[in-house]
C-alpha cells in the first residue's frame, strides 16, 4: 500500500467517524445499507435475489 493509499484510507475512516460520533447514527447508517449488505452476500453465494421481492420481505411483520 502506498502513502498515498493509506492517507485516502485514513481520510475516509476520519470522515466516518466525524458522521457516526455515536453508537446510534451508526447503527442508523448500517441500517440503510442492509438491503445492499445483503443482495452482495446472496449474488456471491450464487443465489441472487430480486431487490424489489427481498424489500417485500423485509417489510412483513415477523411470524
Amino acid at each position: 500500500m502506498t502513502q498515498q493509499q493509506r492517507q485516502q484510507l485514513e481520510q475516509r475512516l476520519k470522515n466516518w467517524r466525524e458522521k457516526h460520533p455515536d453508537a446510534a447514527s451508526l447503527r442508523a447508517a448500517y441500517r440503510l445499507q442492509i438491503l445492499d449488505l445483503t443482495l452482495n452476500s446472496m449474488a456471491l453465494e450464487r443465489e441472487p435475489v430480486d431487490a424489489t421481492r427481498l424489500k417485500q420481505l423485509l417489510t412483513q411483520p415477523a411470524r
